[in-house]
């Protein structure tokens, strides 16, 4: 009897673990460093590469925490502080890419969209947002294709927490 209280526990225990969210172990990363007043939520802030590239009238800066995570953030001067603004044209550009399928998730300064090509679904977000003179765009990059999952997990990291 005893044998199986404890056999019952460790499995409850082991099964507990696996259904974890792995992004309840993500750390914010500052990127203050790159010229973008925003942290992210990053896998393994120690591993992840950050790249910036100064376009001119924009950043864009590169935050790869490996599979399932890759980021793509653009900074440029606000032409305006309406956040809605820059969602609906973000949204626009999101609508006219020759695969996208449908919304799937909206919110005030983002939303999760699907793109269909053939039978494969794949998945993109943009989160905007405005600091000080800055208009900041995240997304996904586009040089890998998500998973609903990683695009929600991606999503949610970059959205601020309250304070």
């Amino acid at each position: 009897m005893l044998f199986r209280t404890i056999l019952c526990f460790l499995l409850v225990g082991v099964l507990g673990a696996c259904s974890s969210d792995p992004q309840e172990s993500w750390k914010p990363k500052n990127l203050l460093e790159y010229g973008i007043p925003i942290s992210v939520n990053v896998p393994d802030p120690d591993s992840v590469i950050i790249n910036k590239d100064d376009l001119g009238p924009f950043l864009d800066i590169t935050v790869d925490g490996g599979e399932g995570y890759y980021l793509q953030i653009y900074a440029s001067t606000a032409e305006t502080t309406d956040v809605a603004r820059l969602k609906a044209n973000q949204l626009t550009m999101a609508k006219d890419q020759p695969y996208f399928s449908r919304i799937v998730e909206e919110e005030e300064a983002g939303f999760i969209f699907e793109n269909q090509i053939d039978s494969t679904s794949s998945y993109g977000f943009r989160y905007i947002l405005v600091k000080g003179d800055q208009e900041i765009v995240v997304r996904n990059h586009l040089s890998r294709l998500f998973t609903l999952p990683e695009i929600e997990r991606m999503y949610k990291a970059v959205k601020p927490t309250e304070k």
